[in-house]
């Protein structure tokens, strides 16, 4: 039986070489394993998003952001799933949440550029 961090490793494999449901799979054992943790449920949401299903993508991050409000990609997450469900204010809130709570993380640019077109007319 795997452990926690090799779950979550495995996980991120399967997801980036486009093995979606086995990701889906590592990432609910990883939440089995210890259900307080916002990773996997946040790597879900991803996942989700990734085979498009941006409704349970947004349940998902919702979940993770109940665990841990300042987690920067369920944020990143949560912005990228109410996008694409059309909920121009509420990605907004969540680009912009990001950004205070991490204004130099990985997806500041992308933040801040999703921002602007949000914005733009």
């Amino acid at each position: 039986p795997k452990d926690f961090e090799q779950l979550l490793a495995e996980a991120e494999r399967m997801r980036t070489k486009d093995r979606s449901e086995a990701a889906l799979a590592l990432y609910a054992k990883a939440a089995e394993l210890k259900p307080q943790r916002v990773e996997p449920q946040s790597g879900g949401g991803f996942v989700l998003l990734d085979l498009g299903k941006p409704a349970e993508a947004e349940a998902t991050f919702r979940g993770a952001l109940q665990l841990n409000s300042r987690y920067g990609p369920a944020l990143i997450g949560m912005a990228e799933a109410s996008k694409a469900l059309g909920k121009k204010q509420q990605a907004l809130e969540y680009y912009e949440k990001y950004l205070d709570v991490l204004p130099e993380g990985p997806e500041a640019r992308v933040a801040k550029g999703a921002i602007e077109r949000l914005k733009a007319p």
